[in-house]
């Protein structure tokens, strides 16, 4: 008996340790609905070395039927199993899954003896069994629990979707267009939609794989989405993206005003996995609704002191104020503080403004009759704020009414926000000049909204952090090649980011852009001197955190500037040299290659043809080395242009008091003693000759106050002899050697 007794035990644990010969991986696409994490998020590193292939490192690629293991111990398999067990909400699963009705044998499929045993045991011999019972009383069957009920799912989705009879892959470009067309003009909120936002995250996720990534980005609305996948998409695959879109709109449109505000926080919540999904993480957001304004209510919006003594226990008030801040970056995926989308919200919005000078009483009553609930004034006006519905509403002496001043504040920052983005910070005289085109407004009120919104960096520079920063961004690409590089290297990088962009971006009638202005050096050391992840000394940034590894695909021209130069200890390389290897013997495409000199923000440029990496100087053997190597030649400072205009290109030994002189066989064509620059279209000073010596200047205050120039850059000087007029731009170190 004892034998008997000892023996089941034994088979018991041969049956228990059977299910995790098999591993669970890969897991069917339709399991991606019920993954616990962001399909964006990356697995962990033990998990990824389970994989042959090692870019497969971000939880959608678990839902890819391409997957492929190594060969991996029970020991392994059954760790493995445990984690795929804990990335799926079973319970949703179980209720939500829908197996299909077929007649295949379901031995054909599941290969693990002890489930297959379990099966047979109650009967269930073919798919449509299952399907019949449903999972749910799968589940609540003797002897089956959540890990064989996800097992048996798996197998059969991923049998269904390997099954499925394959789309027509011609794809008819004019017959697309015209269907998105169609479909965006009868759906006009798709384009208030923007693709990251959270409450989209599961069509999102299915339409990722349909995108080039390198093309589009989260600021894209989803009409913009939809015109990409066009040209490589089958119709019917759209329509369900489409279907899945206008099912998930009118879902919202059907929540009351307090849903809609507090369904995108929920979703966000939810959408970042275990860690974070938990009833904590959602009580604490209950208790933050009145807090934030979007729980409908008449009573005034809670301070810090009034959340905290509501929560159980209670807390402090900073952490409330922790609370909210973590909460309130939920919001953060809307790009340059675009309106998000909420159908009742802009209803009242609209409401507001057709009902300018209704006092607060009427007003409130007007909001309740067109069914929205009873709310108090100022929360409504703290969640245009908190979705971005530029407004300019205040409640003055119990009216509604609208306020100039409010609205030249919001574009003060709209403006300099953009600014910042393309230039890194925002110089007060440049935002100014920017505002006064628009509306009309002192540069004194300009300042005071900079003070108190922006930080000061240095005199008239300012700084405030937005959705992107290329300056910050440049940095970090040029933080690739070396943590430690100079000031005017990223000023540098700038002009020649900038003179590569502005021709496209002053085209591009849709884009909002404002101009580029490289701020000066000690503006720039001001800014990363506050950035928590970089430190300045000695006129040089250090780079102490690198959150945008650009060189890790290796087809990537970064990638291979980056492995030439560590090849070479970062020793500088001559232009043949550069030139031999990556067009000749790497295959580089010629066009590409010298277009990347040009604006890569890691080059720079030790002497004339002569190169290497910011913050990597060469030695003084190899600096020479390299000089004798290449033919050198004084380069031509003055020429005359195509277009018959005289071009100088200087570096500038001083700024305010710079002036420039011409060779005589020059002098001779010259028949005016002054040239007049311009600046917004009108004269901005006369550059005269002077009249003891060949000297011309006048250019000095243009240079400081326009280009804000440094001692040391490079400009460029045309002058048009027949209009007698002069043009001044600042041009980089390459230009000028060119």
């Amino acid at each position: 008996m004892l034998c008997q007794v000892i023996f089941c035990y034994y088979l018991v644990d041969m049956i228990d340790n059977d299910k995790y010969s098999t591993c669970l991986l890969p897991f069917p696409d339709s399991f991606k609905d019920f993954c616990i994490y962001d399909l964006d998020e990356k697995i962990p590193f033990w998990v990824r070395g389970c994989f042959k292939d090692k870019s497969y490192n971000r939880y959608i690629n678990l839902f890819d039927n391409s997957l492929q293991l190594h060969e991996l111990d029970n020991s392994s398999t059954y760790a493995l199993n445990e984690f795929s067990n804990n990335i799926i909400d079973t319970d949703l699963l179980i209720q939500n899954a829908q197996v299909p009705s077929s007649n295949l044998d379901l031995d054909k499929i599941i290969h693990n003896a002890s489930i297959l045993r379990l099966l047979r045991n109650s009967n269930l011999y073919k798919v449509s069994d299952i399907a019949n019972i449903g999972l749910q009383n799968l589940n609540n069957m003797k002897s089956f629990g959540s890990s064989k009920i996800i097992y048996i799912a798996s197998k059969i989705g991923l049998h269904h979707e390997a099954n499925k009879p394959q789309k027509n892959k011609e794809i008819n470009i004019n017959e697309n267009n015209n269907f998105i067309k169609n479909v965006i003009e009868n759906n006009s909120d798709l384009k208030l939609i923007y693709f990251n936002d959270p409450r989209y995250i599961n069509i999102r996720n299915n339409t990722l794989k349909l995108l080039d990534q390198n093309i589009v980005d989260d600021n894209y609305n989803w009409s913009e989405i939809l015109i990409h996948i066009a040209s490589t998409t089958p119709i019917p695959m759209i329509e369900l993206i489409v279907k899945d879109l206008v099912s998930r709109i009118e879902h919202t449109k059907k929540l009351s005003l307090e849903e809609q505000m507090k369904e995108i926080f929920v979703c966000s919540i939810k959408n970042k996995g275990i860690n974070s999904y938990t009833p904590k993480r959602l009580e604490s957001l209950n208790h933050l609704c009145d807090r934030l304004g979007i729980k409908e209510s008449e009573e005034d919006i809670y301070t810090l002191e009034k959340t905290a003594s509501f929560t159980n226990p209670p807390v402090t008030r900073e952490r409330i104020r922790q609370i909210e801040s973590k909460t309130l970056k939920i919001l953060d995926f809307q790009a340059d503080n675009e309106m998000i989308y909420m159908p009742k919200l802009f209803y009242v919005y609209n409401l507001f403004k057709n009902n300018t000078l209704i006092n607060e009483e009427n007003l409130c009553r007007l909001i309740e009759d067109q069914g929205f609930g009873k709310w108090n004034i100022q929360r409504i006006l703290k969640c245009f704020e908190l979705f971005n519905f530029t407004n300019t509403f205040q409640i003055n002496s119990g009216l509604l009414n609208t306020s100039s001043q409010k609205e030249k504040t919001s574009l003060v920052i709209k403006f300099g926000k953009k600014i910042i983005q393309q230039n890194g910070l925002v110089e007060l005289n440049h935002l100014y000049r920017e505002l006064i085109k628009t509306t009309q407004v002192e540069i004194n009120f300009v300042k005071k909204v900079l003070e108190s919104k922006f930080i000061k960096v240095s005199e008239d520079w300012f700084y405030t952090e937005t959705g992107s920063n290329l300056l910050i961004s440049l940095a970090q690409r040029i933080a690739n090649f070396s943590s430690e590089f100079d000031l005017i290297d990223l000023k540098e990088a700038h002009i020649k980011y900038s003179t590569l962009r502005s021709p496209g971006f002053f085209k591009d009638q849709k884009r909002t852009f404002l101009g580029f202005l490289s701020p000066p050096t000690f503006a720039i050391a001001g800014l990363f001197k506050i950035q928590k992840d970089y430190s300045v000394e000695n006129n040089k940034i250090i780079c102490n955190k690198i959150d945008n590894p650009f060189v890790e695909t290796e087809e990537l021209a970064d990638s291979q500037f980056l492995e030439y130069f560590k090849a070479r200890n970062f020793e500088c390389a001559t232009f043949q040299e550069m030139k031999n290897y990556f067009l000749i013997e790497k295959k580089m495409r010629e066009g590409s290659y010298f277009q990347y000199l040009t604006y890569k923000p890691y080059f720079k440029r030790y002497g004339r043809g002569i190169w290497g990496i910011c913050g990597k100087p060469p030695s003084a053997y190899t600096l020479e080395n390299a000089k004798n190597r290449i033919e050198t030649s004084s380069p031509a400072k003055t020429e005359w242009c195509d277009n018959g205009v005289l071009q100088i290109k200087v570096r500038l030994p001083n700024v305010s008091s710079f002036v420039f002189s011409l060779k005589d066989e020059y002098i001779e064509l010259i028949n005016t003693d002054y040239f007049e620059i311009f600046h917004e279209g009108e004269v901005y000073k006369k550059v005269k000759r002077s009249p003891d010596n060949p000297f011309w200047y006048g250019l000095g205050s243009y240079l400081s106050n326009i280009l804000h120039c440094e001692i040391g850059d490079y400009i460029s000087i045309l002058l048009d002899i027949p209009l007698k007029e002069i043009k001044a731009e600042i041009i980089t170190e390459s230009s000028y050697y060119d």
